[in-house]
């Protein structure tokens, strides 16, 4: 837990550094925007380098070995093998990354670099304070994540550049990325689904979502079975045993997912009382999205589940802040953030000492040997 809270509070600090630096929109003086500048390339620093340089962490090894086996990218197009539900895009990037290294570090830190930057890009855009969506972003376990896999990582990064596609209503655009995204990891074309939750939450269209959640899970075995047989037959493997493991989804984790959801069904009428909110409509629709599929997760299928419900999981990041300003006076705002803060670290503790101690999985590669070992 040392090495993820010593990130935690860099990262912290940078963020809060580079918000301190920024009125408004804008830096307003050349100093200001050096300062800028310098604050937000440590933040980033901060996050890219722990993901880029690891070396042991849950899938971290697969992926390793995934790289050093792969063929060279004018092999893998004259082998006729790709198939578009079988992550080619990521298969190619593995490819290209491979024909001119056999560093693995390089290939983690590409991967790092864009992910972290799309994520900071994204919380800066949308979430005041910033500090504190760079906060949530370690707290739910998005950052953890990110550090244990990959593909799925790189697709939620490219989804993000989405969503301001969405918001303008440029949806051939919309789609081409979320295809684009579906090419690294297939769980991605689950995006396609966000033109219809832009609107207000809690309507027809989120009762129906509700019902059909609670319809599988009564019928969980049957609906989810069904739907492997078709995924299968179109040439999308899933083995059985990953989703009905008896794994379980932690009661403890959805509650915290749900705590978006709960507050905007509580306080709809303060929150959607102007149309220019759209983009929070949109964020506190996929916190609901995202709810939903945690809670099949309390069925089985904890693992599959769990990093299905993580592609929304920015809108609980973007709209829980926006929402506590929304609801309560100033005054009232900062006291409830920063209790809401507290209770996110208890978690953000909770689920890396007590449930999967992350020092005790990580082990990363130090950055004098990563740049040693590329002469």
């Amino acid at each position: 837990m040392n090495t993820l809270f010593v990130i935690f509070i860099l990262s912290l600090l940078f963020a809060y550094l580079t918000e301190r630096t920024t009125i408004g929109e804008y830096v307003v003086s050349r100093r200001q925007t050096t300062q800028n500048r310098f604050f937000y390339a440590l933040l980033l620093l901060t996050l890219i380098l722990p993901v880029g340089l690891r070396r042991i962490y849950n899938d971290t090894g697969a992926y390793i070995n995934g790289f050093q086996e792969a063929p060279t990218i004018t092999e893998l197009f004259s082998s006729g093998e790709l198939h578009i539900l079988q992550n080619p895009a990521f298969e190619v990037y593995t490819s290209l990354v491979r024909t001119f290294t056999d560093n693995y570090s390089v290939y983690f830190l590409i991967a790092a670099s864009f992910v972290m930057i799309s994520y900071a890009e994204t919380i800066r855009r949308y979430v005041k304070p910033f500090h504190v969506g760079i906060g949530l972003l370690f707290c739910l376990g998005t950052y953890v994540f990110s550090i244990a896999a990959m593909k799925q990582t790189i697709a939620m990064a490219i989804l993000l550049l989405a969503l301001p596609k969405l918001l303008q209503k440029k949806y051939g655009q919309y789609i081409l990325i979320v295809f684009i995204a579906f090419l690294f990891h297939t769980y991605a074309i689950a995006f396609l689904i966000l033109p219809l939750f832009t609107q207000k939450p809690w309507n027809w269209r989120t009762i129906a979502l509700l019902m059909a959640v609670f319809f599988v899970m009564w019928n969980f075995e049957n609906v989810i079975g069904s739907f492997l047989d078709y995924a299968n037959e179109s040439g999308k493997s899933i083995a059985e045993y990953e989703v009905f493991d008896n794994a379980q989804v932690n009661i403890f984790r959805v509650l915290v997912y749900a705590v978006v959801p709960v507050m905007s069904l509580l306080f709809r009428k303060y929150l959607f009382d102007n149309p220019s909110n759209k983009q929070y409509c949109l964020f506190i629709n996929m916190a609901i999205i995202s709810c939903s599929i945690m809670m099949l997760g309390l069925m089985s299928g904890a693992n599959m589940f769990a990093r299905m419900a993580i592609y929304f999981e920015f809108g609980l990041i973007c709209s829980l802040p926006w929402m506590i300003k929304k609801i309560f006076t100033a005054k009232s705002a900062r006291f409830i953030l920063v209790i809401a803060s507290i209770c996110f670290l208890v978690y953000f503790m909770y689920a890396n000492i007590i449930a999967a101690p992350f020092d005790y999985h990580y082990r990363a590669v130090s950055l004098w040997d990563f740049i040693i070992s590329l002469f």
